[in-house]
């Protein structure tokens, strides 16, 4: 468990206040470009010299999919960063490799880990096709930690690919995740997590439920989320990046990442930004426009009402008696 995070540097970006203690649960929240899957990129990244030599390149594979990209941990080593965690200082540089690209990562005993992208050219009768190698190697004249940090970063990938599965239930214990499946929905629920071959010769993640082997693609989202961060409460340490909906569920719903909605000043544009946005009446357009003022009352012209709009209008009022 970690218990304090200081961060220092994240991709040339200095932080001035950037310690923090951690809790149990820790939740990070803010708008886009805000670093927040930067900062877990560099957790990641650090425990990762901490990590069992089996299985980096099963947790390295994990963590890019909160950057959907392959190279992330390149791409966060050549951009820099420095953090220091429970008291201990990692940071990262980019490193001159010859026929490609690499990256360190040291400690505050020296260098730790370092990564190697190699770059070849395969001829093709189409062309020259490129090909990417990644080595991840830890420094030869270190020993094996004696307590490997135990912990997992991904995000729920769209789709769920076999290779995303394969990594997981390599790295996760599944009858302690059967055990945490039956305490939250009940013994008559979920009984086992399997791996099968469907009838394209896939790899897909099978449960068991109520006499029934289901992928997990056909649970729905929800239940597959839970699933997959069942999977990955096995081990110690957590690190899970939530992506936002989709635009049409953020209009729908007013998610808490839409900035229109629910932040009234936006990091891009510093002009405060009204909770109204769908206004359809002049007076409310002419006092969120900015450059547009309001028009007077009397140059508004009225619309036309219905029928029966018009027979109110024009019904004589009945007058009550004058009584002295």
């Amino acid at each position: 468990m970690i218990k304090e995070v200081e961060v220092r540097s994240l991709r040339g970006l200095t932080f001035r206040k950037g310690a923090f203690e951690a809790a149990r649960i820790n939740i990070i929240t803010g708008c886009n470009g805000a670093y927040k899957t930067t900062l877990l990129e560099a957790v990641a990244a650090a425990l990762l010299t901490r990590a069992d030599r089996g299985e980096m390149y099963a947790l390295a594979a994990l963590a890019s999919t909160m950057r959907m990209d392959d190279f992330w941990l390149y791409g966060l080593l050549r951009d820099g960063f420095e953090i220091s965690i429970d008291g201990t200082r990692y940071r990262g540089t980019p490193l001159a490799y010859p026929g490609g690209y690499g990256g360190r990562i040291e400690d505050g005993e020296g260098p730790a880990l370092e990564v190697a992208i190699s770059v070849m050219q395969i001829p093709t009768p189409w062309g020259a096709a490129i090909q990417y190698n990644t080595s991840i190697n830890p420094n030869p004249q270190r020993p094996p930690p004696e307590r490997p940090a135990r912990f997992v970063a991904f995000a729920t990938p769209n789709p769920i690919a076999q290779n995303f599965v394969y990594n997981l239930m390599k790295i996760s214990n599944l009858a302690k995740a059967v055990e945490l499946l039956q305490r939250l929905y009940g013994e008559e629920g979920f009984k086992t997590i399997t791996i099968k071959h469907d009838e394209l010769n896939r790899s897909q993640l099978y449960i068991s439920v109520k006499d029934r082997d289901l992928p997990i693609q056909y649970l729905g989202s929800g239940y597959a989320a839970v699933l997959l961060l069942t999977l990955a409460a096995t081990r110690d340490i957590v690190l899970y990046d939530r992506k936002p909906p989709p635009p049409l569920a953020r209009r729908q719903g007013g998610h808490p990442n839409d900035r229109g909605r629910n932040h009234p000043v936006d990091r891009h544009n510093p002009k405060p930004r009204s909770h109204k946005h769908n206004t359809n009446t002049r007076q409310q357009r002419g006092k969120h426009s900015g450059d547009k003022q309001e028009r007077p009352r009397e140059d508004v012209p009225r619309r036309r009402g219905t029928t029966q709009d018009r027979k109110a209008r024009t019904r004589p009022q009945r007058q009550l008696p004058v009584t002295q």
